[in-house]
């Protein structure tokens, strides 16, 4: 009986490290390097990169893939992204084990013209608001951003990009901003006129948070029940 014990736990233990595999395979990453080229496979179109850390990627790319220029934070074609560009962008990981490793490509963020570039990662360290907008301080405190009331704020989902409400950011949100100009102020104080949200923080009032984007995963409570039904049929058996 102790056998049977000892192999059932062991089963348990297996499929609770297959959920959290599942649950770290689902996970989307920013990276950032320079643009190499563009290609195909066959099966699918990718654009070659550059990491920052020297390795070469090939990043796949399909329908609700993003390129984003950061001059204005405007939407560009891939066949507009040119070779030498350096970007920042979002992937799911991890990566494939192949030479050059692959990875399905969410947004990129592509700095065309580094003379003219305006958008800035912008980590969020206070938030608050009043019939003006939402504050947002970064988490250095040396600039207050101010997302305007009636401007549309764009948040990572599961494809592409969806608008959620202002008041979703909150303290360790990390965002992509653009700005015309900012005071000589400290700390400096900018209108932002376009917001880009990775990650939402937590909210400082009861609002949704959007996260970093999953893939539909079922929910972990849903997984954890069969692992709770080998537990009490153990326990029952042992007590026999």
């Amino acid at each position: 009986m102790k056998k049977f014990f000892t192999a059932i736990l062991a089963l348990t233990l297996l499929l609770a490290l297959s959920v959290t595999t599942l649950a770290a395979s689902q996970t989307f990453i920013g990276v950032s390097g320079v643009v190499t080229g563009t290609g195909t496979n066959g099966l699918d179109t990718y654009i070659e990169v550059k990491k920052s850390d020297g390795e070469i990627m090939q990043l796949i790319v399909d329908a609700n893939t993003r390129f984003i220029n950061c001059t204005g934070g405007v939407p560009m074609a891939l066949s507009s992204v040119p070779v030498g560009a350096s970007f920042y962008a979002w992937t799911r990981m991890p990566a494939t084990k192949s030479v050059p490793a692959q990875s399905y490509l969410h947004t990129m963020i592509v700095t065309v013209d580094k003379s003219t570039a305006n958008g800035f990662f912008f980590e969020v360290g206070s938030v608050s608001t009043d019939a003006n907008g939402t504050h947002l301080t970064n988490a250095k405190g040396d600039l207050i951003a101010t997302i305007p009331q009636g401007l549309t704020v764009e948040a990572f989902a599961e494809t592409g990009m969806q608008s959620v409400a202002a008041t979703s950011i909150g303290k360790g949100a990390q965002l992509m901003v653009w700005y015309d100009i900012a005071t000589a102020s400290l700390p400096a104080q900018a209108t932002l006129t376009k917001v880009l949200v990775f990650t939402s923080g937590t909210p400082v009032a009861s609002t949704p948070v959007v996260n970093v984007p999953s893939t539909g995963s079922p929910a972990p409570i849903l997984l954890a029940l069969p692992l709770a039904v080998l537990l009490v049929a153990a326990y029952r058996l042992r007590r026999a």
